[in-house]
């Protein structure tokens, strides 16, 4: 007879500690190199000829999607922003904090629950902005306007796209291409599917009512004219300036939500034409933070005015709610530099306050006031030429998390903070 020794719950633990200890050794040892070593290229295509564009409209066919929240999921939310809040306030209790905060707690996520339902978004106005945006949409032609903004801002950046003759049936399997092809083009490039979708943006802990933001998106297709290849095929997707909530979106007749449409097609443009023809992506570099246990990964131009914060929970300031705002020099050619300021808004950006392009200093004082004791949300895009050619690259933007001595002292379990822009916050004071 086989006796089974079982192990204390001592030896137990200390097998628990040792097996992840070793997992994140060895995930270190296995992804560290490919780390350091990855350098994120740019995938453009390799041409400079002349490029006829197709573009489809965007009409009442498609799907367009408000998503929803609903009672329920905005009184869940309510439960939770309550209890928050409550057990915060049981802290200030002194020795009874320990009493005070479950039974605060349970009374302000009854209260939250409450409020949440009350609040939540009603169906009519789901069905409102939905309405609203179909005809916005309309109104502002995406599909015409999209391949207007294709052919500028193609040009601008030194590529030829010309929309193709409307004698031309272009078709996703490449029909058109051989009469393209004897007009002098090298390439077709089909934009489809147009979508505008209002999605909700990432919800804080203690938010109830979900803001939106306007996407964009299209199937984007390009093909070798004369034999009929499919060069690049993908979805392409940007998000557009502001996030409000969905009553914000349709008041005054849908005035905000109009004038974003209106905006789409710029965007979704410049888009394709930077993700196919343009996008320089940056290599990743790693800073040590002065925070124990982390380090910075920088995707982009250095800030150097508001600077990089210490630690995940530190927040940069500026003197002024008129900043001058400071950053590394790019090297190369012809090199100018986009600034875009949004406002904060808990995990995500908020409605975009400031926007300059091709500045040609890399510091900038602004021209118009922003809010006082408020947090805003900032990036760096660079403009420059290379082997006679133009580039733009992505937005500039960083990521906190663990190093290596945080990783492994932690046994993996260390807080990674998720891709974001550069921050601050400004001065009580507007003076």
């Amino acid at each position: 007879m086989i006796e089974v020794i079982q192990p204390t719950r001592g030896e137990r633990f200390v097998r628990l500690v040792l097996t992840r200890l070793i997992k994140v050794l060895v995930a270190v040892v296995l992804l560290t190199p490919a780390a350091c070593a990855h350098q994120r290229q740019a995938d453009l295509i390799p041409f400079t000829g002349k490029t006829a564009a197709s573009v489809e409209e965007a009409g009442p066919s498609q799907k367009v999607q408000t998503p929803g929240s609903g009672m329920l999921s905005a009184s869940g939310r309510g439960v939770r922003a309550g209890s928050l809040v409550g057990a915060g306030a049981g802290t200030q209790c002194g020795y009874l904090a320990i009493l005070c905060m479950p039974a605060f707690g349970v009374v302000g996520a009854l209260g939250g629950g409450v409020y949440g339902a009350v609040a939540a978004e009603p169906k009519s106005l789901l069905e409102e902005a939905e309405r609203v945006l179909y005809d916005a949409i309309a109104e502002a032609e995406i599909g015409k306007s999209t391949g207007l903004h294709l052919v500028e801002y193609a040009k601008e950046n030194g590529h030829t796209i010309e929309l193709a003759p409307a004698a031309v049936a272009v078709t996703s399997g490449g029909g058109g291409g051989t009469a393209l092809g004897d007009a002098g083009y090298e390439m077709i490039l089909q934009v489809s599917d147009i979508h505008l979708v209002l999605l909700p943006a990432p919800v804080g802990v203690t938010e109830v009512i979900p803001r939106r933001r306007l996407l964009v998106q299209a199937q984007v297709r390009l093909l070798s004219a004369a034999r009929k290849e499919v060069v690049a095929d993908r979805i392409v997707t940007s998000t557009l300036g502001s996030t409000l909530e969905l009553k914000e979106w349709v008041k005054d007749h849908g005035q905000a939500l109009r004038k974003e449409t209106q905006a789409a097609s710029r965007v979704l443009a410049e888009e394709i034409v930077s993700e196919l023809f343009l996008l320089q992506k940056f290599p990743v570099r790693t800073i040590s933070a002065r925070a124990p246990l982390f380090e910075l990964s920088l995707s982009g131009v250095m800030p150097i005015h508001p600077a990089l914060p210490n630690g995940p929970a530190d927040e940069p300031s500026c003197e002024s709610v008129m900043p001058t705002l400071e950053w590394e020099p790019y090297p190369g050619e012809e090199v100018s530099y986009d600034l875009k300021i949004w406002e904060r808004y808990e995990l995500t950006t908020g409605v975009l306050v400031y926007h300059r392009e091709r500045l040609e200093t890399t510091s900038h004082k602004l021209e118009e006031p922003l809010q006082p004791a408020r947090g805003y949300v900032w990036s760096i895009r660079v403009h420059f030429r290379k082997d006679g050619r133009s580039w733009v690259t992505e937005w500039s933007s960083y990521q906190f998390g663990p190093n290596l001595t945080g990783k492994v002292m932690t046994m993996g379990l260390a807080p990674q903070r998720g891709q974001s822009y550069y921050y601050f916050r400004t001065p009580k004071s507007s003076k």
